[in-house]
């Protein structure tokens, strides 16, 4: 088949086409189908929708299997009306320029720019098919209407509310049902609704809580404040005054806000902990297991949803979770059992000393944890087939009907 893509740059993506790296850092959900669909001998091009400084650069791809790909960058900007009014025309008239110009079997928009892509794939009569990761909206959409979400937010509207043959949304905590049964009040399209897929690593039995001999936390996030990091740096700063001074924190991901991360290495400073709190980078998927399993805690404090990548590779790897307890872990953690859920850094200070103080507490943590999400969780490779078999059944339906009406 031959496939357009239209997305936005991705981290993950950008790390392959920009960084000329040979492994994404993350949004495995959206390298993994996209690879898969290489191997089994499609032909894929990307409308990619990239703000600056990416925009401009040269492309520096790193990965064989995206050689023969079509990739067209769109400058994308949602700064104002004027600039936000010219990115979404320039991406229009991309896509529709692609599809002019080369016979597609199936157009997948991937998040709000994708919108665009399914509604210039239905002027045509192509299939269509949406994917949604996390969404921002659902309180929102429960607490004000469906016109105040199409006003101020028209393309991520769109992605729910327009034509297309299935929409995939993230299980991710976010409440993307939420949003879609608040928006199509008459389903049109078929909605899936499923959790990300995990790699299940061999037990590792060598495990300490600590790197070079001092214990650490690890808060591996891309920096933005949503992620809220600087609760991480709070975190410590208790448990420095409760006298644990050898403790340190861990940040690992990609900066996507230069400026909260000024302010999280502030409070640090303004702690007395700049020698404490250590900014790792990006870390490959190896060493991101390694260093998981090898913290006192995996931190997930997020504002919004803490049910993500993250928090399932680490129960997975058989590491000991920290998170907010926000409800968007009830049906995977059970406190004290398998992770720990804290409503704020005091009580986080207090249960990461228990951990500290009961080695045997940690280990029946992070055994409970992998059993149970084992149970939970597809492999990567079974739920990346399920979701190119919705591709392949858009495709197959369409056909279908074309000989309907021949």
């Amino acid at each position: 088949m031959r496939i357009l893509y239209v997305t936005p740059l991705w981290g993950g993506f950008k790390d392959l086409i920009y960084g000329g790296k040979s492994q994404a850092t993350g949004m495995p959900a959206f390298i993994g189908p996209l690879r898969r669909l290489v191997e089994l001998g499609n032909e894929i091009d990307c409308v990619v929708a990239a703000r600056k400084p990416e925009c401009g650069q040269p492309l520096h791809i790193g990965v064989p299997w995206l050689s023969e790909a079509a990739l067209r960058i769109v400058p994308w900007s949602h700064k104002g009306l004027l600039s936000s009014s010219a990115s979404l025309i320039r991406l229009w008239r991309t896509v529709t320029d692609c599809l002019k110009n080369k016979k597609y079997d199936f157009v997948y928009g991937h998040g709000s720019v994708g919108a665009v892509g399914c509604m210039c794939a239905n002027r045509r009569g192509i299939r269509t098919g949406g994917r949604a990761y996390g969404t921002m909206y659902a309180n929102s959409l429960l607490e004000k209407s469906r016109l105040n979400m199409a006003i101020r937010h028209p393309l991520e509207y769109g992605l729910y509310a327009g034509r297309k043959h299935f929409l995939l949304a993230t299980n991710d905590g976010t409440r993307g049902d939420v949003v879609y049964n608040s928006i199509v009040k008459k389903p049109h399209y078929k909605f899936h609704f499923l959790r990300n897929g995990v790699e299940f690593p061999e037990p590792d039995r060598e495990r300490g809580g600590s790197v070079g001999g001092r214990p650490y936390l690890l808060f591996p996030a891309r920096i933005a404040p949503w992620k809220q990091q600087h609760l991480g740096v709070e975190i410590l700063h208790r448990l420095q005054q409760m006298g644990h001074t050898q403790v340190q924190l861990r940040i690992a991901g990609g900066i996507s806000s230069e400026d909260y991360f000024e302010k999280v290495r502030g409070l640090a400073r303004d702690y007395g902990l700049e020698q404490n709190v250590i900014y790792v980078g990006s870390l490959t998927q190896k060493d991101l297991l390694t260093s998981s399993r090898n913290a006192l805690a995996v931190l997930s404090l997020y504002r919004i949803s803490n049910l993500g990548n993250v928090v399932i590779e680490a129960l997975t790897a058989g590491s000991t979770v920290l998170a907010l307890n926000d409800h968007s872990l009830d049906e995977l953690i059970t406190d004290g059992e398998n992770g720990i859920l804290v409503d704020g850094p005091d009580e986080a200070a207090r249960r990461i000393e228990e951990l500290m103080l009961q080695p045997e507490l940690t280990e029946s943590i992070r055994r409970k944890a992998r059993d149970r999400a084992k149970e939970t969780f597809l492999s990567w490779e079974d739920r990346i087939e399920i979701e190119i078999g919705m591709i392949y059944d858009a495709v197959s339906d369409g056909l279908m009907s074309d000989q309907k009406v021949a």
